[in-house]
């Protein structure tokens, strides 16, 4: 893995791990508290990442101690609702960018991810854990609602019953209580979440793109009945159809060969 410099930002780095965007947050002395610089150099590095041709998708991670903690509690002070309105307003920029990537987002979770910081990882495409990560809510703790965009992408994940427990008892999932709720993806030795997040975005980038884009529309704007999920297909399936790639999978199927991609 080589250190790339699409980003001088000091909250987050990027390193280049062939196709593979590794944005890493690097706030250690914060435990990667997601206060208004960090949100706003993830921002611009996942821009970056989706602007560079030389990159097919990227893993956001932290460090081995941290994933990120959540919100910066020290910039809490008293305010008045407007003051609170504008600042979770401009806080939902960051959900709305990982949500609206074009490229996959593989969260590689190790150690502490809480509050936010569980927000951000949810609203990947794919979360990684090692062994040692544990999953806090937190909000509960001081008096808050999750936010971020967890109220979305964590009942996405766990289901509303398991989703309700965890927002209203609160409490900890370590690495396998994670994964067995669904709340993770695949979990892994300690130290071993960013090279499977890499890996799982290189095999992400090898699906036929029409494919890859249809199949995360479905999960970022989930059909709420049959009839939804009939239209979805009937506004998105013809455009498969009629691509290019629909014609290269089947001649690469037969000939037992991988497929040459032609559409982005």
């Amino acid at each position: 893995m080589t250190e790339g410099t699409a980003s001088t930002s000091r909250p987050v780095r990027i390193e280049a791990a062939d196709r593979v965007a590794i944005i890493r947050m690097c706030a250690s002395s914060d435990r990667n508290a997601l206060d208004v610089a960090l949100r706003d150099a993830l921002r611009d590095a996942i821009a970056s990442v989706n602007a560079a041709g030389r990159f097919d998708g990227m893993v956001l991670a932290g460090n081995d101690r941290f994933f990120s903690v959540g919100g910066d509690l020290r910039t809490m002070g008293p305010m008045t609702r407007a003051e609170g309105k504008a600042r979770i307003v401009a806080a939902h920029a960051l959900p709305r960018c990982i949500h609206a990537s074009p490229k996959p987002v593989v969260a590689a979770v190790e150690g502490v991810c809480a509050g936010a910081g569980l927000a951000v990882a949810a609203i990947c495409d794919v979360i990684v854990a090692g062994s040692g990560a544990q999953f806090i809510t937190s909000f509960e703790k001081v008096g808050l609602m999750p936010d971020l965009g967890a109220s979305y992408a964590i009942p996405q994940r766990m289901g509303q019953q398991a989703a309700r427990r965890l927002f209203l008892f609160g409490g900890a999932l370590d690495a396998e209580e994670a994964q067995a709720s669904g709340l993770s993806d695949y979990l892994v030795e300690k130290g071993e979440a960013v090279p499977l997040a890499t890996e799982l975005v290189a095999r992400l980038s090898r699906i036929a793109p029409g494919t890859r884009h249809a199949v995360r529309r479905i999960f970022r704007a989930p059909p709420a009945t049959l009839e939804e999920a009939l239209c979805l297909e009937v506004e998105r399936q013809p455009e498969l159809y009629a691509s290019a790639d629909l014609q290269e999978g089947i001649a690469a199927f037969l000939e037992n060969r991988a497929p040459v991609w032609r559409d982005g």
